[in-house]
């Protein structure tokens, strides 16, 4: 897997809402599914029980910059 960069406003919004680098790493190396975000940038989402964990980012040539993390329960 490329390298990821956090920005410091995903550190903070993962940490509120309860959400590890792995869970990232995961979403972005198997996602459920894919989608295009605003601005060009690009959405994975991986469910992770009954918690729903998207993460939007710009992928460059050799890294990820994690742009935001959010997460839904259902």
């Amino acid at each position: 897997m490329m390298g990821i960069l956090y920005t410091q406003h995903a550190l903070l919004r993962m940490s509120k809402r309860h959400i590890t680098r792995s869970q990232v790493e995961k979403t972005l190396r198997d996602p459920d599914w894919t989608d295009h975000a605003k601005q060009g940038r690009q959405m994975s989402i991986k469910k992770f029980g009954k918690k729903e964990v998207e993460v939007v980012y710009n992928k460059g040539q050799a890294d990820y910059t994690i742009i935001i993390v959010r997460v839904w329960r259902r």
